[in-house]
């Protein structure tokens, strides 16, 4: 984190904008999310992730595919050691990279953007030097929905055929019968949803299971349902 001591300690918090002045600071949109469904923006690394999601909504073209939770991190500091999304359908912030600036160890601004040189810069755990700027392959914005859902421990992640359970989870009234379709759904939530995590408090009989689609299928389920209505009204007339 850049963000100076006084501010980060204060209460409530305290969520900076983009100083224009600062030279680790600053989002730029490269190419036209109308022309390209992957458009290119440049991140200063000292940006956080709260700048970065503000930026998104004022603008409504672009937004990360998946990130992680934190908004006061930088971009530089979450990049680095390849943070990740959280399913099978998404993979890491260093593999969205297009474009790395660093400074080498003479002192001079060094770019990288050939893709084989990438595999080892784009996440490169401040090995290669101070780097102040990513080029990132992002989405056009898009729509999400999310389904939580509170899920009994045992059956949010069921374990594995014979695996020894400890006696601290509740295991009362649940049958074989229950835990092969609590095993089948998780299979099914693995594989379907587009962002997914499951949430645990120590001491806690029930698990959160929060689960993304993306915008295709809200868009679906929206037209499917303004169609549902569409059928009633036209049959009872407007209410």
């Amino acid at each position: 984190m850049l963000i100076p001591l006084w501010q980060s300690t204060i209460i409530p918090s305290f969520e900076p904008s983009i100083n224009p002045r600062s030279e680790f600071e600053g989002i730029t949109l490269l190419t036209n999310p109308s022309n390209d469904p992957h458009p290119l923006v440049a991140i200063k690394s000292g940006t956080t992730n709260e700048q970065f999601r503000r930026w998104c909504l004022q603008h409504k073209r672009v937004c990360l595919p998946f990130n992680v939770i934190m908004v006061e991190i930088t971009f530089g500091g979450s990049n680095a050691p390849i943070c990740h999304g959280a399913g099978l359908s998404t993979s890491t912030l260093s593999d969205l990279v297009a474009e790395v600036q660093y400074i080498d160890a003479n002192g001079v601004l060094q770019s990288i953007s050939d893709p084989r040189e990438l595999r080892a810069a784009a996440g490169c755990f401040g090995l290669l030097g101070p780097v102040t700027q990513l080029t990132l392959r992002l989405d056009r914005m898009k729509m999400a929905v999310m389904n939580p859902v509170k899920v009994r421990t045992a059956l949010a992640i069921p374990p594995p055929d014979g695996y020894p359970i400890p006696k601290e989870v509740d295991m009362t009234g649940i049958t074989p019968q229950m835990m092969q379709r609590a095993k089948a759904q998780f299979v099914k939530t693995c594989e379907t949803s587009y962002y997914l995590e499951w949430f645990w408090f120590p001491y806690q009989k029930d698990v959160w299971v929060n689960t993304w689609d993306s915008t295709s299928r809200f868009v679906l389920f929206c037209f499917l349902l303004m169609a549902h209505s569409a059928v009633i009204v036209s049959r009872t007339g407007p209410c």
